[in-house]
């Protein structure tokens, strides 16, 4: 069965084949409507027995949409519908019908048994087209996001940063800033003459170089790190 790109068809699939697995769940356009939640899940398959705790779930091919990722925080932590809330992020190339529904299986039950994540009542997963996952903060990842707010003339504002480190033969690199993640960048991403000659000079240590510059988002796919543009020295 080839991938899916997007949206309802990415949901339905994947509910289907959960099904067929063993696993019980249920859809409802209350569910959705009022909790954001595509589906609740009561028990995994193979086990004969419902889940200890009750468990929604809501599925998105988009895996960088922060207003959704914000209403969806918000909600939660307003109506409290179940006791854990997934919100699971695939990547719009995985297929539900060839191996992704599988991991997704295992990401749900780490989400539910790994004590790890016992105390976390909302909690964000992504689904790589590789069948690998990762938990994320849903929290910081709002929170960071509004770091990178724009100015009143619709411009991006200026970041505090540092170099922490810098590769000469490769020509990248990553910065520091009082947030997270790190940011990535490429000599061509910086536009101040005097930085190029601090990190072309082999004999000057970059690491700790204070340094303003724009958030681009994400430009190199499956990477987590965001771009850093239009770099400059930092001056008083």
């Amino acid at each position: 069965m080839s991938p899916f790109i997007s949206g309802k068809d990415l949901e339905d699939r994947l509910k289907s084949r959960l099904k067929e697995m063993g696993c019980l769940i249920e859809s409802k356009e209350k569910y959705d409507h009022e909790f954001k939640l595509d589906f609740m899940l009561y028990r995994l398959a193979g086990f004969e027995k419902p889940l200890p705790i009750s468990v929604g779930v809501q599925v998105t091919a988009d895996a960088d949409d922060l207003d959704k990722q914000r209403e969806f925080l918000d909600v939660q932590r307003r109506l409290r519908p179940v006791q854990k809330s997934v919100y699971l992020a695939l990547d719009s190339q995985l297929d539900v019908e060839g191996g992704g529904e599988y991991a997704v299986f295992v990401a749900l039950g780490a989400c539910i048994f790994d004590r790890a994540n016992r105390d976390k009542r909302v909690i964000g997963v992504r689904i790589l087209r590789d069948f690998s996952f990762e938990m994320f903060d849903l929290e910081e990842n709002c929170r960071v996001s509004r770091s990178f707010r724009v100015d009143s003339d619709g411009q991006q504002i200026w970041l505090d940063g540092r170099v922490n480190y810098y590769k000469r033969p490769e020509r990248f690199g990553f910065i520091g800033w009082d947030g997270n993640p790190d940011f990535w960048f490429s000599r061509d991403h910086v536009e101040d003459p005097e930085l190029l000659e601090i990190l072309d000079n082999p004999d000057i240590y970059v690491s700790g170089t204070p340094i303003v510059f724009q958030n681009g988002g994400i430009t190199r796919e499956g990477e987590k790190r965001p771009t850093a543009i239009r770099i400059r020295l930092k001056r008083p």
